[in-house]
């Protein structure tokens, strides 16, 4: 916990501000604002070397052949479980992936974002072709001003929507690592060491790398593709926000990755 001018500040909400203004846009909002300052003091070569360097930063990251790129080298290594290639497990594990605002008014519960919704989906079709036990993971967020843990607010969906009752739900998580630690302690006390892990396909790699750090054998159980419609190869290197957005993801996830390696002490 870090105190800045009075403000409490946690680890991880200090991470989520470090991750908006290295990741794009924010990292190319972050070059311009330098670059005009160099440009108010007079060292205008450098400032010119910096809205250049921005400009392209923001054309490569927005390109289609950049960003498929790199999300698809993290979501080819998992596909989709079928019936055909479902090895047996003793549990399903499912990792929040967000909350949003309700969308009926202020000052009511939050929602899953379309993100989590997704992996519910997988979930439940995984639930109804295993029956195995539903575990739920996710705390509150720690840069949000919600007082609902969201593997409550996950609890709360499952039932409403699916009709089915999770076996487990876990709250006190904060990140990845600490989804697969507090659940790693449920599954161990049940005496299961081997899960259907549900979360989107190009966050999978680092939540395996996380469950496996605690002794837990995840079979991916995959969702969330983030796919490339495009049919026109021109497009392709022409700017999109949903590329861009496409971009912020995957670079997140690699980052996540080192970080998690280093810090942790995670292994691939």
């Amino acid at each position: 916990m870090f105190l800045i001018n009075g403000f409490k500040m946690s680890i991880d909400v200090m991470s989520d501000v470090v991750e908006s203004l290295i990741f794009p846009p924010g990292l190319i909002i972050s070059l311009i604002f330098i670059s005009t300052l160099f440009a108010f003091i007079r060292l205008r070569k450098i400032a010119k070397f910096l809205a250049f360097f921005a400009w392209m930063t923001l054309w490569i990251a927005s390109m289609p052949a950049v960003a498929y790129r790199l999300i698809d080298t993290l979501q080819k290594p998992y596909p989709q479980l079928t019936p055909y290639n479902m090895p047996k497990a003793h549990a399903i594990v499912v990792l929040g992936g967000g909350m949003k605002p309700s969308h009926k008014g202020y000052n009511l519960p939050p929602e899953l974002s379309p993100t989590s919704m997704q992996r519910m989906d997988e979930a439940v079709d995984l639930y109804e072709k295993t029956r195995a036990p539903l575990l739920l993971t996710g705390g509150m967020p720690s840069i949000a001003n919600y007082k609902y843990a969201e593997a409550n607010v996950m609890y709360r969906q499952i039932k409403k929507s699916y009709g089915v009752k999770p076996k487990w739900v876990e709250t006190k998580s904060a990140n990845t690592y600490t989804n697969a630690m507090h659940s790693a302690e449920i599954l161990k006390q049940n005496k299961i060491n081997k899960i259907y892990l549900v979360t989107s396909a190009w966050h999978m790699k680092r939540a395996i790398e996380s469950f496996k750090h605690f002794g837990i054998s995840a079979v991916p159980a995959p969702s969330d593709f983030v796919l490339s419609w495009s049919r026109n190869p021109i497009l392709d290197f022409l700017p999109s926000s949903r590329a861009l957005r496409t971009t912020s993801i995957a670079l997140h996830e690699y980052v996540g990755m080192l970080w998690y390696r280093w810090h942790y002490g995670l292994k691939a």
